[in-house]
């Protein structure tokens, strides 16, 4: 990963404050965040599987891991797996 942005948080549940990480094209790779609802364990998600829907490219798949201090992730057990078939784009 080459670049990180922090974000102080805005009180979406999500935690005070978040690190996201791109990679060299701009994708984001990673998220680091202390989410409140789950007692703010600190957790890296992690973002694969690009794929273009409708023109526009979104991760496929999704993973939570808890992290250390250190900000290293332990990826032997996803606490969240996401993994999305279709996405559909539509105008309101």
């Amino acid at each position: 990963m080459s670049s990180a942005q922090s974000d102080p948080g805005d009180g979406d549940g999500v935690g005070a404050s978040k690190v996201f990480y791109y990679d060299e094209s701009f994708m984001q790779r990673r998220l680091d965040y202390s989410p409140d609802v789950a007692g703010n364990l600190p957790v890296a998600q992690y973002v694969h599987d690009p794929k273009t829907f409708d023109g526009f490219v979104f991760p496929t798949r999704r993973r939570v891991d808890r992290h250390d201090t250190d900000g290293i992730a332990n990826q032997s057990f996803a606490a969240i797996a996401v993994d999305i078939q279709s996405i559909a784009v539509g105008q309101t």
